[in-house]
């Protein structure tokens, strides 16, 4: 949860009736509501109150995940074999934090994490850029200080997460970070965000918050690597031509009595590549502008949610010399009237215009409408130790697009050690994405201790 921010005397009251009604839906419009510990998405809370009158803090979790993949065919001769166990992933997770003052702060997180899964199985069964991207990895995750520099204007510069939108599962206007794409569905979008260098100026006037950032790092989606099963493909992209200059951003946000509203622009580059094919062929990411809103009306245990946003100056390598605009558009409903449970539906599509036929072959795979659905159901147990949650997503109007279905429980075995177990089932289908991924099912386990 969000520690709320440094202004807010205006909006509090107000801030506080929406959180009772739907917490997670709020918590993401990290403008109005965000604070010291905004990016801190993978950790645990339960230390809070404990450390809440330290000035010194160091949190984190050390985690053993495991999936187990059980609807592969056996591989061809020269093929890569997918079967059975594919993560064994041993994982320690950091984050610190010092406030020199009520009114500054530093934070700091980063993590590590060894998977043994691929000396298990032998080396020589991956491609080496499986290996390169799975098998370890360290980060310097968050890196920020944050502070007050006049009674209504906040400052936070370094690295850092800045969540945009009221959708939890389908993205429209959150574009400020790039995602972990090398597992798709595994898990959530809030775990999946990669924190971008930038500086974040709010100005705090009303019953409104003015957002202005710079962002100085360029950073974009990891995708699944190629040769492994989210990327059958073993022939290597070209290389990419490193964007030049910072990209900026603003936003608006308002928060009334049962409703909110933001609206958002920024000029940043496109975190899917074009290619160019001549007259040297490399990845290029083109500039491109966006404006956007996003909105959130409660009413009784219902909460509807809609998101808008245009795209210009998109370039394909199948339309040489011209520029495309794309609309997305997103409506959801959530409703919470039963106990510890909650229900929500959204969908989306991103529709280009001028889209011309030559856009859907090889290398843009590109469609004029994109419609993407997701559901999801979540409810808590047992004293709220056992939190069970479902989430389908399909693309296409119908589905034919491809999807999958995750159903996951976390039992909280005591305050600080926690499990959590389920499956996910995959299905193929017209999306150039998703076309080779329905026999990824696999099982997943996790056992984390958090301190």
């Amino acid at each position: 949860m969000e520690i709320p921010s440094l202004h807010k005397n205006s909006l509090a009251p107000i801030a506080t009736a929406l959180l009772l009604f739907s917490q997670p839906a709020f918590a993401d419009d990290e403008t109005m509501l965000g604070g010291f510990d905004e990016g801190a998405a993978e950790t645990s809370t339960k230390k809070s109150e404990e450390h809440k009158e330290e000035k010194w803090n160091i949190d984190g979790f050390i985690s053993l995940s495991s999936s187990y993949n059980h609807a592969q065919k056996k591989a061809q001769v020269g093929q890569t074999d997918y079967r059975g166990l594919s993560r064994l992933r041993a994982k320690l997770f950091l984050e610190f934090d010092h406030k020199f003052s009520e009114k500054w702060k530093f934070f700091t997180s980063g993590y590590g994490f060894y998977d043994f899964a691929y000396a298990a199985n032998g080396r020589s069964r991956y491609t080496k850029n499986v290996t390169r991207s799975y098998e370890d990895e360290t980060e310097l995750f968050e890196l920020y200080l944050q502070g007050t520099l006049f009674d209504n204007i906040d400052i936070k510069v370094g690295r850092q997460i800045v969540v945009w939108g009221k959708s939890d599962n389908l993205r429209i206007t959150d574009i400020l970070n790039p995602l972990d794409n090398r597992e798709p569905g595994m898990t959530d979008i809030e775990n999946l965000r990669l924190p971008v260098t930038m500086t974040k100026l709010d100005y705090y006037f009303g019953q409104w918050a003015l957002s202005l950032i710079a962002m100085h790092e360029k950073r974009f989606d990891k995708v699944p690597a190629q040769g492994s099963d989210f990327n059958r493909s073993t022939i290597m992209p070209p290389p990419e031509q490193a964007p030049a200059g910072d990209e900026f951003a603003a936003s608006l946000s308002g928060i009334f009595s049962g409703w909110d509203i933001s609206f958002y622009i920024a000029s940043l580059y496109n975190d899917t590549p074009r290619r160019q094919l001549t007259p040297a062929q490399k990845q290029i990411h083109d500039k491109l502008m966006m404006a956007g809103v996003a909105t959130n009306i409660a009413f009784g245990n219902w909460l509807i949610k809609a998101e808008a946003a245009r795209f210009d100056r998109l370039e394909f390598t199948n339309s040489p010399g011209s520029t495309k605009s794309r609309d997305d558009m997103l409506a959801g409903i959530e409703y919470q009237g039963l106990t510890d449970q909650s229900l929500s539906f959204e969908i989306a599509n991103r529709r280009i215009n001028g889209f011309e036929k030559s856009m859907k072959s090889w290398p843009d795979y590109a469609e004029e409408d994109d419609f993407q659905t997701a559901f999801r159901y979540t409810g808590n147990f047992i004293n709220d130790t056992l939190q069970v949650i479902l989430l389908a997503s399909a693309f296409g109007q119908t589905g034919n697009g491809g999807g999958f279905q995750r159903l996951s429980g976390k039992y909280d075995w005591t305050d600080s050690v926690a499990v959590t177990a389920g499956f996910i089932n995959y299905q193929s289908g017209s999306k150039a994405t998703m076309r080779t991924i329905g026999n990824n099912d696999r099982l997943f386990l996790e056992g984390k201790y958090s301190f």
